[in-house]
């Protein structure tokens, strides 16, 4: 398997309690794993079970837009924060392909 691709990572604020939680995260499954939900908790909150919730954090462009405002708002963090994470992470993908002739 390939290394990740370098991206630009994003900031993430996540209320937990009183307090706040930054996350700083380049891919969808830095942010998952940073966040103070475990991986069933938020596959239960998406309504995924583990193999498809699993794709889509190794695969994010396989979420669907309802997926997406579930993770958000279960994460507690804009939509078009983890939407441009997403972009970002896919076009850093993209770039790494190699060219077709």
């Amino acid at each position: 398997m390939s290394a990740a691709p370098a991206t630009a990572a994003v900031s993430f604020t996540i209320q937990q309690g009183k307090g706040t939680l930054t996350i700083e995260a380049a891919t969808l499954a830095e942010l998952v794993d940073a966040a103070p939900l475990t991986k069933k908790e938020l596959g239960k909150k998406l309504k995924l079970n583990p193999r498809t919730f699993d794709t889509r954090r190794q695969q994010p462009g396989t979420l669907t837009q309802d997926e997406l405002h579930a993770l958000a708002n279960a994460l507690g963090v804009p939509y078009l924060d983890i939407a441009r994470l997403i972009y970002e992470q896919r076009e850093s993908e993209r770039a790494q392909e190699p060219a077709s002739e």
